[in-house]
C-alpha cells in the first residue's frame, strides 16, 4: 500500500476536487482501486460519488465487483473495484 500512501501525500487535503485527483491517480497508477482501498488509504469516504463526478468530467471508468476481505477478519464483502480506461492517443501524441 506504499503507492496509495504516496498518492495520498501527493494530493493533500480533502476537498472533493482533491479526492477526485487522488482516486484518478490511484486508478491510473495501480490499474484499479477497491472501495475499501479508497476509504482506508486515500481517505475517500464516498468513492462511488467521486467516480460519478469523474465520469461526469468525461473519464471512462468501469465498475467491476469483487469479494474483498473484511478489515475485521470476517467474511469477505462484495464491493466495487474501479478501473479507468486509458485515454487513446494519436501517433502525434495528442488525445
Amino acid at each position: 500500500m506504499d503507492l496509495l500512501q504516496k498518492i495520498h501525500a501527493d494530493y493533500p487535503g480533502n476537498s472533493t476536487s482533491t479526492q477526485r485527483s487522488r482516486l484518478l491517480a490511484a486508478m491510473q497508477t495501480l490499474g484499479s482501486v477497491a472501495t475499501s482501498e479508497a476509504r482506508l488509504y486515500l481517505e475517500i469516504m464516498n468513492p462511488s460519488q467521486r467516480v460519478t463526478e469523474l465520469r461526469d468530467e468525461g473519464h471512462e471508468i468501469i465498475t467491476t465487483w469483487s469479494y474483498e476481505p473484511s478489515e475485521a477478519g470476517r467474511d469477505p464483502h462484495r464491493q466495487a473495484r474501479y478501473l479507468v480506461k486509458p485515454v487513446a492517443t494519436t501517433a502525434g501524441g495528442a488525445a
